[in-house]
């Protein structure tokens, strides 16, 4: 049993994941692409965005990441 919800733990972060980068990507395009072309990876965003929460769930702020490099944006 612990190993079932052990799972279903790990598959509801990886669903978090996917969820931010589908998000980042096809809500805020523009920022995206301007962060990709300007060498910044994947983690990088995330790591910006990141909000802490429970063990079982992800939290993030997308607005945040648009404040750090708003320079990129202009």
């Amino acid at each position: 049993e612990e190993v079932v919800e052990d799972f279903y733990d790990i598959r509801s972060l990886e669903i978090d994941f996917l969820n931010f980068y589908c998000n980042l990507k096809r809500r805020n395009k523009k920022l995206y692409l301007a962060l990709k072309k300007n060498g910044i990876t994947d983690k990088q965003m995330y790591d910006e965005c990141f909000i802490s929460s429970d063990d079982k769930h992800i939290n993030y702020d997308i607005n945040k990441l648009v404040k750090k490099y708003e320079n990129i944006l202009k």
